[in-house]
């Protein structure tokens, strides 16, 4: 993008700066540098970051000449970029790195003393199979006894059964995997099997940032070659549906996708894109 193109742009979106000061934007990538947009894809700042990173803080860290410093939603430069390592602000504050030493900052730049622990904006699941549930193996397959009442019991039929949380869980078979969920046992059994659907090649989960042994409540799911996401309480539809080459955590409200072969960008937690195919 040339600079004169650049310049165009500032010029015809100038008079509308003030009021997107709070509007919230978004690092998009082209020609080897990162920008940031707004939601209308609006450009806010022109690609020239070697870095760049969403946030929900209203400071967003960016790596300029190799060093990290953090923009405001006006695209201005409001902490200098003089840190060697750094990260994006939560609780209004953030960790850096300079000259070997390590401290936190606020969201003027000013050194602070207090440590707060990250997790992001979701809430932690953890992978277990529900205390009704009792898997059983038989010649290398799996199957389980719902709530131990044998007219529940599905003979072992899967490659695998791999909880997701206290409920939910994905049944393999064939190399293609199903969502299931503990509570449609209740109901005939045939019937659930039947209606199973194994559509998806792979699942992906994300760890918890804050305690490294939950899980986010997204889940990553690879369909015909394509990876989209399923949220635990709305299982039964793809959350954001699979099209794009690799996807990072929703837990954050932004995840990181391979939109085309080699190519990256971000989108939000209601499928938005940042991004300029």
């Amino acid at each position: 993008m040339s600079r004169f193109l650049c310049s165009l742009i500032f010029l015809l979106i100038s008079t509308s700066l003030m009021s997107q000061s709070s509007e919230m934007i978004v690092p998009f990538y082209n020609n080897g540098k990162w920008g940031f947009m707004n939601k209308n894809k609006d450009i806010i700042v022109c690609p020239k970051y070697e870095e760049a990173f969403p946030s929900t803080s209203g400071r967003y860290r960016v790596k300029l000449k190799g060093k990290y410093g953090y923009i405001d939603t006006n695209g201005k430069m409001v902490i200098k970029a003089k840190y060697d390592e750094a990260e994006d602000f939560n609780f209004l504050f953030a960790d850096v790195k300079r000259k070997g030493k390590s401290y936190n900052i606020d969201i003027h730049g000013r050194k602070n003393q207090k440590v707060f622990g990250r997790c992001g904006t979701h809430y932690c699941t953890r992978p277990r199979i529900s205390r009704n549930l009792e898997i059983v193996n038989g010649r290398g397959k799996y199957g389980f006894i719902h709530n131990k009442i044998m007219s529940d019991t599905i003979k072992p039929m899967f490659d695998t059964i791999v909880p997701l949380s206290y409920q939910l869980m994905y049944l393999e078979k064939d190399n293609l995997k199903a969502i299931s969920h503990e509570g449609t046992y209740w109901s005939n059994i045939d019937s659930v099997i039947q209606n199973l659907k194994f559509e998806y090649e792979e699942v992906k989960l994300f760890r918890c940032d804050f305690c490294g042994q939950g899980t986010d409540d997204v889940f990553g799911v690879k369909k015909n070659g394509f990876w989209g996401f399923i949220k635990e309480k709305h299982y039964n539809d793809d959350f954001i549906s699979p099209k794009y080459y690799s996807i990072e955590s929703l837990a954050d409200g932004f995840a990181l996708v391979e939109y085309e072969i080699g190519k990256y960008g971000y989108i939000d937690q209601q499928g938005n894109e940042y991004f300029i195919r």
